[in-house]
């Protein structure tokens, strides 16, 4: 007997399709007035029981003439030219698909491209951020995040929105500061360039976020008055906890030692194919909101200075000598930097007297 396959494809979103082969179930009908039901394929097999016509099977299998069939939770089997074979439609909408909300539930979550530890990784989750789950694959779930991102993350590493753990962190109402990206930065009576400029604000300056605009950030000057600074010169983050800002310097460690062993390149700007010092720590941190600029000699001063014996991970150290800045580094703890060194170690961990002078320290987890 010919097995009737359909494949049934599911929408989902964006370019991604999830497939699945399903087998359209048949059944028999009987179209004689007796049927002999025999215990194998064959006319000398012992007859086990009749049917009469009308009588509906469910076909299992075929075997030249004879169909193999379940009858009372039996195989058996009836002779082919007796039984007229009716396929069942399949029930389409038995497949579920599932549309709920979930969190990343460890630091770093990759987000692959098949629901496989062999797909290719598109991305990388935080902790905390939200996704919708559309459908399940095994272990594996399709979701949505951040930036319309789609792909396969596994069942482990997330917490669906039933938990009323998650419930309650996604009804929490978040506090938002914007940090300064530039200089200097012109604080607006209105959001419009036209508007009068009450104000001035500068470089990582932290200012409270009252609402955020299409291209406008209403924020709170430090007198108190409110005012617009424009959105593209400003960060946006959410007011961390002291244990959130650790949980941060952690994740930007485990972070950064993802790319150990890969090369330097002086000007290179790709963790994977090739990359130097600054551009290793612009990146870095870069990944979790931090925005420096791209030297090292201008790095030293994207933060707050700090003495050696402050060092948390996470900071920026930095080397040269004759106090001219040439080189810098990401502390990870335990008197360890890791940094992209040089073309013939690339990016490796060393200890914080590794060779060149210590110049300086400066903290952007803050």
């Amino acid at each position: 007997m010919k097995k009737h396959l359909r494949k049934v494809t599911f929408g989902l979103i964006g370019s991604l399709l999830l497939t699945s082969n399903i087998y359209g179930a048949e059944k028999g009908v009987v179209n004689t007035n007796i049927l002999n039901v025999r215990s194998g394929p064959g006319t000398h097999f012992s007859v086990t029981s009749q049917l009469r016509r009308g009588q509906e099977v469910e076909v299992i299998d075929s075997s030249n003439e004879w169909l193999k069939v379940n009858l009372n939770n039996q195989e058996v089997f009836l002779h082919s030219d007796f039984v007229s074979i009716i396929e069942v439609p399949v029930q389409e909408e038995s497949i579920v698909q599932l549309q709920r909300q979930a969190i990343v539930d460890t630091d770093i979550l990759n987000v692959r491209s098949t629901p496989s530890v062999n797909g290719t990784r598109i991305t990388q989750l935080r902790r905390g951020e939200k996704l919708g789950v559309v459908s399940q694959s095994g272990e594996w779930y399709l979701v949505t995040g951040p930036n319309n991102i789609e792909g396969f993350v596994h069942g482990d590493f997330i917490r669906f929105a039933e938990d009323k753990t998650v419930l309650s962190e996604q009804n929490q109402v978040k506090e938002l500061i914007a940090v300064v990206d530039v200089n200097v930065l012109n604080v607006r009576q209105e959001p419009n360039t036209n508007s009068s400029i009450i104000g001035k604000t500068y470089r990582f300056n932290q200012l409270k976020v009252v609402r955020v605009l299409e291209e406008w950030v209403e924020i709170v000057q430090t007198d108190g008055r409110t005012g617009y600074v424009s959105k593209d010169f400003t960060t946006i983050r959410e007011i961390e906890s002291f244990e959130n800002v650790d949980r941060i310097r952690q994740e930007v460690v485990d972070y950064a030692r993802q790319f150990l062993g890969n090369p330097y390149s002086w000007g290179g700007n790709s963790l994977t194919d090739g990359i130097d010092c600054s551009g290793f720590t612009q990146q870095i941190l870069g990944r979790f909101g931090f925005n420096i600029s791209r030297t090292s000699r201008t790095q030293i001063n994207d933060g707050v200075r700090i003495n050696r014996n402050e060092l948390l991970p996470g900071d920026l150290v930095f080397y040269g000598n004759n106090n001219s800045i040439s080189h810098v580094a990401l502390f990870i703890g335990n008197g360890q930097i890791i940094h992209a060194s040089n073309r013939r170690t690339g990016i490796i961990i060393s200890n914080i007297d590794y060779g060149t002078p210590y110049i300086g320290a400066a903290r952007i987890i803050n």
